[in-house]
Formats: structure tokens, sequence, C-alpha cells
């Protein structure tokens, strides 16, 4: 499926910034194979209400695929919901909507300018190459405090162009777990300075939440768990894990 190489916004983000600030969005493989990143790239440091939002994810009909249940990193401050798949002749498509309320500033997280931030993971089937999804062109809508903000849909990693501005760092990189794949006991290290939790998020692939207690050596006890892909949620980050 033919895609855009770049957009408009990541070539101005490391030169003059347009008048009229704009959200650039795009839909990268994660970090597990099976797990799919919906990244937003803001033109100016944004930290106000994201009014609306509005994107669809296609896949060839033809193909035995689907999307799992989505796991927001804002949700308090971009809940997004999902419709049901529509099947065409051509494409399967489904259309996720955003409509938030609150400052992502008040809510812990806000949008750094010219840097990529994930806004949600989507698990994808096991085995799938999640290059065969790829977000709908002309079906992306973003308003920001009530004024439209549509940027394009990029394909070119933002955070690997050569930009002025320094990005923030990765934070999926910031969470550990090991062993991963794992069994029986998934062990999690923190950041350095934060303190740690008590208890978790752990979502399923399928959308449930779990709150799961942590031990004092900061491990989880997974082994009632059944099979499968999980994602672990706590102090704004997330991370991914295989049960075994």
């Amino acid at each position: 499926m033919k895609k855009r190489a770049t957009s408009f916004l990541i070539a101005m983000c490391g030169g003059i910034l347009n008048a009229q600030p704009t959200v650039d969005i795009g839909l990268f493989p994660g970090n597990v194979d099976t797990v799919l990143e919906v990244r937003v790239c803001s033109e100016q440091d944004f930290g106000g209400v994201v009014s609306a939002m509005s994107f669809t994810i296609q896949w060839m009909a033809v193909d035995s695929q689907y999307l799992g249940a989505r796991v927001l990193t804002c949700p308090s401050g971009l809940p997004i919901s999902a419709t049901a798949t529509d099947s065409g002749d051509v494409y399967m498509q489904k259309t996720y909507n955003g409509f938030g309320t609150s400052l992502l500033d008040d809510e812990g997280c806000p949008w750094t300018a010219c840097t990529e931030h994930v806004i949600m993971y989507l698990p994808v089937g096991y085995a799938v190459d999640p290059s065969a999804f790829e977000l709908a062109s002309g079906l992306f809508f973003v308003s920001l405090n009530g004024q439209q903000a549509i940027g394009s849909i990029y394909t070119v990693p933002c955070l690997s162009t050569a930009m002025n501005s320094a990005p923030i760092k990765d934070r999926r990189e910031l969470l550990t777990l090991f062993p991963n794949p794992a069994t029986d006991l998934l062990n999690i290290s923190w950041p350095h300075g934060l303190p740690l939790l008590t208890t978790l998020d752990l979502i399923a692939v399928d959308g449930r939440i779990v709150r799961s207690p942590i031990g004092s050596n900061g491990t989880v006890d997974i082994r009632s768990l059944p099979p499968g892909l999980y994602a672990i949620r706590g102090h704004g980050f997330t991370a991914w894990f295989l049960k075994h």
C-alpha cells in the first residue's frame, strides 16, 4: 500500500514554524512485533484541551487480520473510542474518535513541539505484519481548544529527523520489564527518581483492566494470567510483555 513519505510539519520543525499550529499523525510498529503505535507530532508545545480527534486505520480486506483493544497513554486527557469495523470490498476500516475535556497539562501528558507522542497502542493478530495497516488518507481530523489544527499523515518517524529542537527521551525505554516473555514473575524497573507503585494497571489484549499488586522487590505475579499479550501502565508509562 502506498503511503506518504513524510509531512510538511516535520519538514518545518527543523526551521521556521507556521503561524497556524497544526498536528501530524502517524502509525508505526511498536517495540513489540504485534503492537502498533498511533503517534502525534505537534508543531508547537501544547498543554490545552484536545477538543476533537478522529482517524481511521485500514487494511486489505483479503487479509485475515484484526485490530485488538486499544490501550490509551492519557485516558483522562484524551479518551478515545472505537467504531465497529467497516468491511468494504477493498479495505477493512476502523475509526477512532477522541473528545478531551481537560487540559493535557493537568493530566500530566502535554505535547512537546516537534516531538512524537504515542497516544494509543493497538495489538494486532499474532504473526501479522504491522506494516499491513495504515492510516486512511483524508480521514484525519483534530481540533485543539476548539480550533481546527489538522496536519497530515506521516510515515517517517519524527524522532529520526534532524530537528533543531531536542526531542524528549523515549518513554518506552524508561520502563523495563524482564524477563520478557515471562511465565511466573514479571520484574519491573522504574525510572530513577520515581517512587515505586504499589499497584499498576495490567491490560489484557481485549481491553480488560486489572489492578495488580507489585511486590516489595518490584515483581508482579502473573501465574494466574492466561498466555497472551499484555500491557502495563503506571506513572504515565506503558510497556508490553508476553505471558507464556
